[in-house]
């Protein structure tokens, strides 16, 4: 009798170590918080304000919903994120997938969450996803442009040029923005 209840007992403690928990997510966005700069890092800061804010956020809030079908290998839910910068924020609902990750060598190891994926869920504000100013340009198009004191302005104070396509059938897009190479463009790094 005593052997089957620790054996029972072990059946939930067992479990527990093969699912991935919803702190542990958390846990991971704020990681990625702190490196909002890296490759990730800039695909959630992305997903969460609809554009790529030029200085660091604070994360005010972090909540996530695990699908049922998740574990610790591989997963997908939702995140709930607002955050702040510097006179402006966001809110984002973003639908994510991760699989497991490890990192390290010579025989010590450390398990991290590889998200795979982060969709925005909730609309990106009209003055940037709509802009009035936008410039129509069509598909294989080529446009050169400068930005200058009197170009539009994203939310968190940047500058920017806007432009629109329209696009009629289902199809990926690749945007490519490059700057010309000169002095004066030293600390202008093109995002689209």
């Amino acid at each position: 009798m005593q052997k089957q209840r620790l054996a029972l007992l072990a059946l939930p403690l067992l479990s527990s170590f093969c699912i991935m928990t919803n702190s542990e997510i958390r846990t991971s966005v704020r990681t990625l918080e702190r490196s909002q700069f890296s490759a990730k890092g800039s695909d959630l800061t992305l997903a969460v304000c609809g554009w790529q804010p030029v200085e660091p956020m604070e994360f005010t809030s972090v909540s996530s919903d695990l699908f049922p079908d998740s574990s610790r290998s591989r997963g997908r839910g939702y995140l709930q994120i607002e955050a702040r910068g510097k006179g402006f924020t966001c809110n984002s609902k973003i639908f994510f997938t991760y699989t497991e990750g490890y990192t390290g060598g010579h025989g010590s190891y450390e398990n991290y969450t590889n998200f795979a994926a982060f969709d925005r869920e909730t609309r990106v504000p009209s003055d940037v996803s709509k802009s009035p100013t936008s410039i129509p340009i069509g598909m294989g198009e080529e446009r050169s442009s400068s930005i200058t004191k009197s170009s539009r302005k994203l939310p968190d104070g940047s500058l920017a040029d806007f432009y629109s396509l329209e696009i009629r059938n289902k199809t990926g897009v690749r945007v490519r923005v490059q700057r010309e190479d000169l002095p004066a463009n030293q600390s202008f790094y093109p995002r689209a």
